[in-house]
């Protein structure tokens, strides 16, 4: 064999394992992802506060609690994902029933929810010299059923 055949033999050789070196790190890395996600919802089904809880999707949980109501679909989902962001829960196992101390959810972002869910609903009562709610906002369905009733008074006034 000649050198420079020799050479680019080398070359070949050393291209191929490069590339089978790449390949195999990505696959590593994309079964430590899977894994990860699979631990994820492992966790989050064996969390005791979803017990007996199916996992839904928003539109799933749109459907089964609100679409009858008629209520606007991205209202709710926005409501929905705020309210879990504060709480620190996964959106997906949250129902109507609800509430910050049922999943025993604190702190700052927990006020913050609560402190600007009140001011726009204190906002929007002055604005349109009304009430909005006679009682507590406890329940993520209160709070959505204020927001609801919110933003169609805010569009029809």
């Amino acid at each position: 064999m000649s050198d420079e055949f020799q050479f680019w033999l080398e070359m070949v050789t050393l291209g191929t394992l490069f590339l089978l070196s790449v390949l195999a790190m990505v696959f590593s890395v994309s079964g430590m992802r899977q894994a990860h996600q699979q631990a994820l919802q492992q966790k989050k089904a064996h969390d005791p506060r979803f017990q007996g809880r199916s996992e839904m999707s928003l539109d799933q949980f749109f459907d089964e609690h609100y679409a009858a109501r008629d209520y606007p679909r991205q209202v709710v989902a926005d409501l929905v994902m705020r309210f879990a962001t504060a709480a620190r829960v996964p959106a997906g196992f949250l129902r109507s029933e609800d509430s910050f101390v049922s999943l025993q959810a604190s702190g700052a972002d927990v006020e913050q929810f609560i402190v600007a869910s009140a001011m726009l609903m204190r906002e929007t009562e002055v604005r349109l010299g009304t009430t909005l709610s006679e009682g507590e906002l406890v329940t993520l369905d209160d709070y959505i059923r204020v927001s609801v009733l919110a933003n169609r008074l805010a569009k029809s006034g």
